[in-house]
């Protein structure tokens, strides 16, 4: 049998310890000794933890998003065939693109022009690459796209993934609508700002603007 156990050790961290024991019979079938041994396995005991934490949180995002893209960086290619199709029929782009051409033709017909150079470096292909071998596993980035000729507030949330039998470099995409929400908290930062009677710039905010000039 064996069971894992979590053991605090003196400088406050925690480690797992593998616990098992072996009985050793003899000709006959006979137990004639127990055999105990640990082995530490906290390494493999947080990558677990972490990839369930990590799948609760990829449901989740996956429920909230207008789109979920399972992303091969090695290969440029974009899998999830739902999404994709979506993708298709609500921005006129074709299902055969490359994720690099993906990311072009939102700059290029659909991203506001503010931001249309923030969101080229953020999903710049070779930056992700770069960033998935990094310890952080996910970033985050809000942009202002066309959404049938509107501009309306996007959340885009990368989760960068490896699995084991592959050695390819994975990113799951997830597009989030969060437009209400933005909108309403740009308002009520416009109100901390403005004076109610006037319109004009409060004293705090006056401040703020003359220290950044």
């Amino acid at each position: 049998f064996q069971y894992d156990v979590p053991v605090d050790v003196a400088n406050g961290e925690t480690v797992w310890l593998r616990i098992a024991c072996e009985i050793l019979r003899s000709e006959k079938g006979r137990p004639v000794k127990a055999v105990g041994y640990y082995t530490d396995v906290t390494v493999q005991k947080k990558q677990m933890l972490q990839s369930r934490e990590d799948q609760k949180t990829l449901e989740l995002l996956r429920k909230q998003a207008l789109y979920d893209f399972k992303v091969n960086l090695t290969h440029d290619t974009v899998g999830s065939l739902r999404s994709l199709q979506r993708w298709t029929r609500e921005t006129g782009g074709k299902d055969t693109f490359t994720y690099t051409e993906m990311v072009r033709f939102l700059a290029d017909h659909l991203i506001l022009p503010e931001f249309r150079e923030p969101f080229l470096v953020f999903s710049d292909r070779e930056r992700m690459l770069e960033q998935s071998h990094k310890v952080k596993t996910a970033e985050t980035f809000e942009y202002q796209r066309l959404v049938d000729g509107n501009p309306q507030w996007m959340h885009m949330v990368l989760h960068y993934v490896r699995f084991e039998d592959s050695p390819d470099i994975y990113v799951y995409i997830f597009i989030v609508d969060i437009d209400q929400q933005k909108r309403q908290e740009l308002e009520l930062t416009h109100l901390a700002r403005t004076d109610e009677m006037t319109g004009l710039y409060n004293r705090r905010a006056a401040m703020e603007i003359i220290q950044r000039s």
